[in-house]
């Protein structure tokens, strides 16, 4: 069986790459970047969202209901949900940012 990669980044066995894992603690996604070696500002920077935003879900700081939070809670599998119209956004803001070159 292949393993999943992420829709965004494209990574495979890591958090993001399959949003039908487990759900997991806060603790365990901050520890999930220490063992993969894998900076938040890369990962934020991969997945366009903000770096201050995932630190603060990540931190606590911040709930992951709505917006970007929503979006970081859900890539790392802190919570449960849609982000299709997130990822269509992505990929649409791409496009175009390719045609314009």
């Amino acid at each position: 069986m292949e393993t999943p990669a992420c829709a965004i980044c494209g990574r495979s066995n890591f958090i993001c790459s399959d949003l039908n894992s487990p759900l997991r603690s806060v603790l365990e996604a901050r520890q999930s970047f220490k063992d993969y070696g894998i900076t938040i500002t890369d990962w934020a920077e991969q997945h366009g969202v903000h770096k201050g935003s995932v630190f603060q879900v990540l931190y606590k700081k911040h709930r992951s209901f709505r917006g970007n939070a929503h979006v970081i809670g859900v890539l790392l599998r802190l919570k449960n949900g849609d982000i299709s119209e997130f990822i269509s956004m992505r990929d649409k803001a791409q496009l175009s940012s390719e045609v314009a070159q």
